[in-house]
């Protein structure tokens, strides 16, 4: 088939006008945008946004009001690469927008949603994805049906095995589910939760065995009744007789962390067993050999990195496969490499790195900020390493990155080689203390510092620390000896250099880096953004495009001159809409009622009525809730 040649729009939005108005949670969360040029069969991704960075919605779940909402917001942001919707000659992902793409590419076998998460991993190379025999697998919590209709015949999620471009599916099972109701019954992010599973070696003394379970479907009830089984026993600990109930109890941390992670050991387990039930049955369906095999990994639990990491030791895979953005900020690019798939499948595309976000220059910020600034001057080996070890130094510089985590260049970065240094950057996060801290390595380096270690450039695997080298980087080890590392290649962009200045000086040629963003807060992408976070954490020390800054602490900063966006256009109570925001909630999250017409009287009718009768029961508010949670 003969595709139009220009530029192509992905857009992983929702559209819906009594979300907008009653400001409620939508299935659609952590939205983005992507921008792709097509031409003489080659697939170039130009730019790419995450609705959070802009709107500092953390997740960005929100509906634009109306289509016109939603292109004034679009036209906004193709501004900044000097474009326009009429420069556009494709939409994908939505069709209120002119794009046909959803209805053109559903499966009768798998949602779009989970089909997108797939091909965001399995395509991210087409060169190894023409040559090579990959295994993918897409684990996410639940696929949105927007643009699709709930069937009992569709499987949640999907796998496949691909054998130089040809493709055969099958249906997978999820851990997913069971991380996001221990995070709502927690009230942790499912990073914290599985961070802690491995800070205390605290566990159960009971044995769980759920081989009784599968976890083929996003069922709510199914994989609570397996959380509650683990929450039964939880809820027979208690602090007078915990050694009833645990062993190793480790008095560093409070009763409340040390029962949690106990329960997420369990969690943790139980979600590699899933995991390695579908790798074993793929192998044995397709009479595969794990050494000739690439294995792809997306969807949120990709974000697991303690699981990725034991794949790839216990199965020897050839090498490993998987986005910067595995989680739902994601599903733009999967939505264009799945739609360039089906109509061209020999399209060439590779991402080459994380970094398609937005960049600034060191003019823009001395224009605009220049009035708190005390000094600027180009940034210098020796005043580099003297800073760091110092404290913790902001680090913005080049296009922001792509998905949940910071990968050089929206960073805060400390020195590896104190412990006094990860302190002071989870004290500066408003984290718990024994939350551990990731290392940025020079990949030339890497393995001096870690067993069997493999490329990992976007923070996606955990490795061993080389027993030799344990208490030379103390800031970056977790309980058990292992460090979730990012490596860079050298001499690839300034954060490179930097490592190099600390390596040169110290000898460690690695530095810890943790996101530069406070607790609850999207990720940071503008110089008003960091500036104000310095001022806030009292950071006496930003780099920025290369340039160290020193702040003018006499000024306050104030924050409101700069930030202009706003997500709201309009403030209203919901008066004249044929809902209230209470039966609208239950209308949207019930799975099957979203599918009647709110301009149908009757349709109302049936609606409040329906309200009435389960607003007296929390099962709709159970399920519902878990909207909020986003592996």
């Amino acid at each position: 088939m003969n595709l139009k040649e220009g530029y192509y729009l992905a857009l992983y939005i929702e559209i819906n006008e009594m979300a907008y108005v009653y400001d409620v949670d939508t299935q659609r969360h952590d939205q983005n945008v992507s921008l792709w040029h097509y031409s003489n069969g080659n697939l170039l991704l130009v730019r790419y946004w995450e609705l959070e960075r802009i709107t500092r919605i953390k997740h960005h779940n929100k509906a634009f009001k109306s289509t016109e909402h939603a292109i004034e917001f679009i036209s906004s942001i193709l501004k900044e690469v000097n474009l326009s919707m009429n420069d556009i000659v494709g939409i994908i992902g939505c069709p209120e927008l002119g794009g046909d793409e959803d209805k053109n590419m559903t499966n009768n076998l798998y949602y779009y949603h989970s089909l997108c998460h797939l091909y965001s991993a399995l395509m991210l190379n087409t060169e190894i994805f023409n040559n090579n025999k990959i295994l993918a697998l897409s684990m996410d919590l639940d696929s949105d049906c927007i643009n699709e209709e709930r069937s009992s015949t569709k499987h949640d999620y999907v796998g496949c095995y691909s054998d130089k471009g040809n493709i055969r599916y099958f249906p997978i099972e999820s851990p997913a589910p069971l991380w996001s109701i221990a995070s709502h019954d927690k009230k942790m992010g499912e990073g914290t939760l599985m961070a802690l599973a491995s800070a205390s070696k605290t566990r159960f003394k009971r044995e769980f065995n759920f081989s009784r379970y599968s976890f083929f479907a996003s069922s709510y009830k199914m994989n609570y009744d397996v959380y509650s089984e683990i929450k039964d026993v939880e809820n027979m600990c208690t602090e007078d007789k915990y050694e009833e109930f645990l062993i190793d109890y480790d008095e560093n941390f409070s009763f409340a962390d040390n029962l949690t992670s106990a329960t997420m050991k369990v969690i943790q387990q139980l979600s590699l067993e899933i995991v390695e039930r579908n790798i074993r049955r793929a192998l044995g369906k397709f009479n595969l050999e794990c050494h000739e095999i690439w294995l792809a990994i997306s969807g949120g639990f990709a974000l697991n990195c303690p699981c990725n990491s034991y794949l790839m030791s216990e199965f020897e895979f050839r090498d490993f496969i998987a986005p910067p953005c595995v989680n739902d900020s994601g599903q733009s690019l999967g939505m264009t490499l799945y739609y360039f798939y089906q109509k061209m499948p020999k399209v060439n595309f590779e991402l080459k790195n994380a970094f398609y976000g937005n960049e600034f220059s060191i003019n823009e910020i001395m224009k605009d900020f220049g009035d708190y600034i005390l000094s600027c001057t180009p940034a210098s080996k020796e005043e580099f390493v003297k800073d760091v070890l110092n404290e913790p130094v902001i680090w913005f510089d080049g296009k922001s990155e792509i998905g949940p985590r910071s990968l050089g260049h929206r960073s805060i970065l400390s020195s590896p080689i104190s412990i006094a240094s990860k302190n002071k950057l989870n004290e500066i996060k408003l984290r718990q203390k024994w939350r551990p801290v990731a290392p940025i390595v020079l990949e030339e380096y890497a393995f001096k510092y870690f067993k069997n270690v493999n490329m990992s450039p976007f923070m996606l695997r955990t490795f061993e620390i080389t027993s030799n080298k344990l208490e030379e980087i103390p800031a970056v080890a977790h309980l058990d000896r292992s460090a979730r590392i990012q490596t860079i290649v050298k001499d690839s962009d300034n954060i490179a250099k930097a490592i190099k200045w600390f390596g040169e000086y110290t000898g460690v040629y690695m530095l810890c880096n943790t996101s530069l963003n406070d607790r609850g807060e999207p990720i940071i992408d503008a110089p008003y953004e960091a500036i104000n976070f310095a001022y806030k954490k009292g950071l006496s020390v930003l780099y920025m495009c290369n340039y160290r800054i020193e702040l003018d602490y006499t000024k306050s900063f104030d924050m409101k001159r700069f930030n202009k966006y706003k997500w709201r256009i309009e403030d209203s109570n919901g008066a004249g809409y044929p809902l209230s925001k209470e039966e609208f909630v239950f209308y949207y999250w019930t799975e099957g009622l979203a599918k009647l017409e709110l301009a149908d009287k009757n349709n109302i009718k049936l609606i409040k009525r329906m309200y009435r009768a389960y607003s007296a029961t929390d099962d709709w508010k159970e399920k519902s809730s878990l909207s909020n949670f986003y592996y």
